[in-house]
């Protein structure tokens, strides 16, 4: 029975590849960057990853949200309230709380989470394991203090939120993936689940504010409403687009320009 026989070598080379799948606990500990001699050698070590994947972002992205947080809190509010920003962040207003389910909170737990497993549990845990759990919730807290900021403050989705967020889910998937291959890790889990929640964040900051615009505000364009995806695909012109190819346009149909494009501004240059 030849299909008996390659069932066999085929079950056997599976098992071999589960055993290299397997390092040892020296071989995360090492900074790497990559693991040698198992997980078929595709992989970052647990250090590297902890280090450059977790520590460094965190720690430029505290740095720049605390100087945007100190500009923005100087500034009037811009955007009403909303879902939007109780979905983000819950506050409490007048003696009243906002019910929206809280993704940035959903973050911080997840994050205190990660950071009390690595304190109990020791079998894969390095020199950096603490620290970089701690430094991401320290990551996870200012953001939700930033996005309040953001939301009421600024017209615009933030670049700065939507940068992190987006680096801190590409790196928390690599995360994941070391996790789901080393034995008995149950911050594989919280971290698959930090992924989804990072991902559901960075959708929610991605969302244009027009909709929530204070009323007494002096008119924007939309090219400056428009957050950095919107401006990099052009997305914020499928509107004017979707006009013209409907009907002809007329001036009524053209939102304003930039104040910077304004005759006044470019004449004196």
């Amino acid at each position: 029975l030849p299909w008996y026989y390659d069932a066999i070598l085929s079950s056997a080379s599976f098992s071999r590849q589960l055993v290299d799948s397997h390092c040892s606990q020296e071989a995360d500990r090492q900074f790497g960057p990559v693991v040698d001699a198992c997980r078929s050698q595709f992989d970052f070590t647990v250090l590297f990853e902890e280090g450059i994947l977790t520590i460094a972002p965190s720690v430029i992205f505290v740095a720049c949200a605390i100087s945007r947080t100190v500009v923005l809190h100087h500034r009037r509010a811009a955007v009403k309230p909303g879902w939007l920003r109780g979905a983000k962040a819950r506050r409490t207003e007048q003696g009243q709380t906002d019910d929206s389910k809280d993704i940035a909170l959903a973050s911080v737990a997840l994050r205190a989470a990660i950071l009390t497993e690595q304190c109990v549990a020791d079998r894969f845990r390095t020199a950096a394991s603490v620290s970089a759990a701690a430094v991401a919730l320290v990551a996870a807290l200012v953001a939700t203090v930033l996005t309040l900021y953001e939301h009421q403050h600024a017209r615009r989705p933030s670049s700065l939120l939507l940068a992190y967020l987006f680096v801190s889910v590409l790196f928390e998937s690599v995360k994941a993936r070391t996790y789901w291959r080393l034995p008995d890790k149950p911050a594989t889990g919280i971290t698959i689940a930090n992924c989804c929640v990072t991902a559901l964040f960075f959708g929610l900051e991605a969302v244009n504010k027009t909709f929530l615009l204070v009323d007494h505000l002096d008119p924007v364009s939309k090219e400056g409403l428009s957050g950095p995806i919107s401006k990099s695909f052009f997305l914020w012109l499928n509107g004017l687009f979707r006009r013209g190819y409907k009907n002809s346009l007329l001036p009524a149909d053209l939102a304003p320009i930039d104040r910077l494009l304004y005759s006044e501004t470019i004449c004196p240059r």
